[in-house]
Order: structure tokens, then C-alpha cells, then sequence
């Protein structure tokens, strides 16, 4: 509302489609399911909810108390609107009657500090990807095949309360340079097998990207190990010394922590909206997000996502 006011806007849209939920679900935190959703909400304070599909009306009404529309044809059931969050996201169609300036960086820059509820939200994403990675480790044996461990961890996690889950898989030995979907493939004694695993808790994703030997590891797959290990020990020494360099020396350090941070962004906030949406936040240099990226570290800063 004080964005609006300031920016002497009427109404703010916030949109979503199935990829991207974040700036919606930012202020009506429904997992949705249809192609598009969007919140209007006006500068006195009336909020309309569009959706596609007649369940997501249904799954929403019985969450938000104000009016919700369920309109096949999306673009034509927008109401006018001043501004858009996520107007970059909007195939052109939709807004063909209208001419909104774009409020996403507006409303990136609200999102970056969390609330309390929020961080604790957070921390539940965590602590659940890291049980679910534990019994990943526990379940997985000899002759099992690729699809049933993943399946079996998708089960743990969405029985322990994760509402999605995005999940990658490798195994065998130095021939495997990616993860990929799970495959028929047969795991065996000696394996390195490695997974990504991510699951959503209330919006809020939060992801790991682990490995295990299966049975005794080789000389050669500890060695491996020790470099891996010595390197992202390095990693974040030198994260946090130019962190503590930044706070001391003002702008000249901050210039150095993009060349830090921007190469282990992957599953944090810059990741979902800086390279999501290149060129969408002119006059935000890369020092910008490194440092918000260094702001949102330590609450494991995911912002909300498809």
C-alpha cells in the first residue's frame, strides 16, 4: 500500500504463470495450478483474484475472503491496472488494451528483506531438504534403480509436508558428467551417486545438491572428495572475508563481491530474479544483487517460486 501511495499508483497487478508464482504469491500464498493467476489490488485496499481454472478458484476461495474470478480467457478479465509485478513475464496478448508500467523491481526490492514468519518458513524448507537427503542416503542399495529412489524420496518429502519437489539424479562412475531425471538405470557397489533435491514448504523453496558412495569409496573418489572439500572451504573464507571487507571499506570492496558471489548464487534470490529476468532492473548494477545476495544468505534467501 505505501508502494502505491508513493508511486501514485491506483491498483497494482501482481502475476504469476506456471513457471513463475513468486510476485502473487507474495500477497495471496495459494500453490495454483492453472497456466495464469493474478492479484489486483487497489490503493484502498479491494483485492481480486483472476485464475484460469475453476479448481484453482475453488482452492483459492477457500483461502482468500475477497472477490474470485475464474476466467478462461485471461487477458480480457484484467481489470485496469496502473502497474504490473511481473508485466515481464506477461505474454503480449494479454495486456493488448493496456499500456502498465512495470512495478517489478519495485516489489523484488520489498521482497528482499523477509519477515520472521518467513525466515521460519525458511528454516523448515531447510531442515526438511536435509532430512530428505538423509534418507536418500539410507534407502538407497544395490540393484535399485534410478526412478524408485527418487520416487521413494518423493514420498518422504511430500509426506513430511513439502507441497513440490524438483529433484535431479546421477549415478556410476567417472563416465557421469550431469545430473539428469532418473533413468532404469541399476545402481552398484561403488557408485557415486549424486542428487539434487528440492523441496517447497509454503511457498519457499530450498535446495541441496549432495553426493554418496555406494558400499567402501575408492582412493580415488576420496581424493575427489578432499579437492571438492578444500575448495568450498576456500570459497567461503573468501566470501566472508570480502563480506567483513565490504562492511569496512564501504563502496570500493562491495565492487569485488559479484566475482565472489555470482558464482555460487545457484538456489538463492539473485539466482530466481536477476538471471531470470535480464534486463528488467535498469540502473541495479551487479554490485546491487551481490550484496543483497550476501544480505540474504544467512536466512537461506529463496524468495517464493513456482
Amino acid at each position: 500500500m505505501d508502494l502505491m501511495a508513493e508511486r501514485r499508483w491506483d491498483s497494482i497487478l501482481l502475476y504469476g504463470h506456471g513457471w513463475r508464482k513468486d510476485y502473487f504469491r507474495c500477497l495471496v500464498n495459494v500453490n495454483y495450478s492453472g497456466p495464469h493467476a493474478a492479484a489486483w489490488l487497489s490503493r484502498s485496499g479491494e483485492l481480486t483474484v483472476i485464475v484460469v481454472d475453476p479448481w484453482d478458484r475453488e482452492l483459492i476461495a477457500d483461502t482468500v475472503l475477497e472477490k474470485v474470478i475464474c476466467a478462461p480467457d485471461f487477458g480480457e478479465s484484467l481489470p485496469q491496472v496502473a502497474a504490473v509485478a511481473g508485466l515481464e513475464l506477461m505474454e503480449e496478448r494479454v495486456l493488448t488494451a493496456q499500456e502498465p508500467i512495470s512495478a517489478t523491481a519495485d516489489v523484488e526490492e520489498l521482497r528482499r528483506v523477509k519477515t520472521a514468519e518467513e525466515i521460519a518458513t525458511l528454516r523448515r524448507a531447510c531442515d526438511l531438504a536435509d532430512r530428505g537427503y538423509q534418507y536418500f542416503a539410507e534407502v538407497m542399495e544395490v540393484g535399485m534403480r534410478e526412478y524408485e529412489l527418487v520416487a521413494e524420496v518423493e514420498g518422504f518429502l511430500k509426506s513430511n509436508g513439502a507441497e513440490d519437489n524438483f529433484m535431479l539424479i546421477a549415478s556410476g562412475g567417472t563416465e557421469v558428467v550431469g545430473m539428469r531425471p532418473p533413468t532404469e538405470r541399476k545402481l552398484q557397489r561403488g557408485d557415486s551417486v549424486t542428487t539434487e533435491l528440492t523441496p517447497q514448504v509454503d511457498g519457499y523453496y530450498a535446495q541441496i545438491c549432495r553426493t554418496a558412495v555406494l558400499g567402501e569409496p575408492s582412493e580415488r573418489q576420496r581424493q575427489s572428495f578432499a579437492i571438492f572439500s578444500e575448495v568450498t572451504e576456500n570459497g567461503n573464507q573468501r566470501l566472508n572475508q570480502t563480506r567483513h571487507q565490504g562492511v569496512r571499506r564501504g563502496a570500493r570492496a562491495k565492487r569485488r563481491v559479484p566475482q565472489v558471489w555470482l558464482r555460487r548464487v545457484h538456489g538463492f534470490e539473485v539466482y530466481s530474479c536477476a538471471r531470470a529476468l535480464p534486463g528488467a532492473f535498469p540502473g541495479r548494477d551487479a554490485a546491487h544483487f551481490g550484496r543483497c545476495g550476501l544480505h540474504d544468505q544467512g536466512k537461506h534467501g529463496a524468495d517464493r517460486a513456482s
